[in-house]
């Protein structure tokens, strides 16, 4: 049950968690936007990146990195659960939900992806929770994710013809796309910030590849507060992932002022673009064709900054962490059935 002398819950959340990757950004924005005192928290991540991980986590609470087997981290699990003693189990993958349901424990799973949550082990959930409208097969509700709007940036500092690609580079996100629509306008210009973490991709190789060296500006891996800060200076940010289920990247930068340039698809990025950016289908050529509209119809400031506006009110990392705080007080309070969408989330 919640420390009695304090009252907060002590909630064990449990994820994979690849450096500065989208399931560790939004554990940190779930923490931040928690009501002081409501929650404390301990970590464990598995399929982790090493020492790389984590980072973001360790200011809220104790943060275990797995090792080993399944049996092994199996057993580094209940020493956990036996040292922490949560009253809440919030697992983003498989194998924490499977060993929450065995030692009986309130459990609330989280599903990222679009495949469905068995991935996350939604079937050993007391509730699975969906991320976004797009995240939904196998879910109970739906708590949309929430991000920490950024500073508006004032026209005068705005970079024109600057489009921002922000996060990962492996392959799911789809970076290529975005450099070969990128080569075929020539009037852009690209800024890319982050690395990727399953496979080896130089940008500035690619851009030189490419014929536009010059007109790409790649940034690397930044610190969090740094990566947004740079990136929301771009006049657009870009998502050409097909799998998007949510799209935190897109979400800070339209806070910030900057247009939306995505690709149609399964993911909920086509839905967070639709009255403010751009939508086209997945083909170079196609972007291409966004790109250019982006340029030669750019935003008047008054929908730039009722954009930001919207984004930061739909987006709020406080309202995503009240809606999770209930969950929470749901699942120990035992209440094992399904509960409607309507009853319990904004979304």
């Amino acid at each position: 049950m919640p420390d009695p002398r304090t009252g907060a819950l002590r909630v064990l959340f449990y994820t994979r968690a690849a450096a500065r990757e989208g399931q560790e950004c939004f554990a940190d924005y779930l923490v931040r936007g928690m009501p002081e005192g409501a929650v404390g928290w301990a970590f464990m991540l598995d399929d982790h990146w090493g020492e790389r991980s984590g980072h973001m986590l360790r200011e809220h609470g104790p943060v275990t990195l797995m090792w080993g087997s399944e049996g092994e981290r199996r057993a580094q699990f209940r020493r956990v659960v036996q040292d922490f003693r949560p009253d809440v189990i919030h697992s983003n993958f498989h194998p924490g939900s499977r060993w929450s349901r065995e030692l009986g424990l309130p459990l609330l799973v989280t599903i990222h992806g679009l495949t469905g949550g068995a991935w996350y082990g939604a079937e050993y959930a007391d509730l699975a929770v969906g991320v976004s409208p797009a995240a939904v097969k196998g879910t109970d509700t739906v708590v949309l994710t929430g991000v920490k709007a950024l500073e508006y940036v004032q026209p005068r500092r705005r970079r024109r013809g600057v489009f921002a690609h922000i996060g990962r580079l492996d392959t799911d996100r789809n970076p290529d796309l975005f450099l070969d629509a990128l080569a075929l306008v020539p009037e852009a210009r690209g800024l890319v910030i982050g690395r990727a973490n399953r496979r080896s991709f130089d940008v500035d190789a690619e851009a030189a590849r490419r014929g536009m060296a010059e007109r790409v500006e790649w940034l690397g891996e930044q610190p969090a507060d740094e990566a947004r800060a740079q990136g929301a200076r771009a006049d657009c940010v870009v998502c050409p992932c097909l799998v998007e289920s949510f799209g935190m990247g897109t979400a800070e930068l339209m806070t910030a002022g900057a247009r939306p340039v995505v690709v149609e698809g399964p993911g909920y990025q086509a839905q967070m673009a639709a009255a403010y950016g751009i939508v086209t289908p997945a083909t170079p050529a196609a972007f291409a064709d966004g790109l250019r509209r982006a340029l030669k119809q750019p935003l008047a400031e008054t929908e730039r900054r009722a954009m930001a506006a919207e984004a930061a009110d739909l987006y709020s990392y406080r309202r995503m962490a009240e809606e999770y705080l209930a969950l929470y007080r749901i699942v120990l309070a035992g209440r094992r059935k399904r509960v409607r969408a309507s009853a319990v989330v904004v979304g």
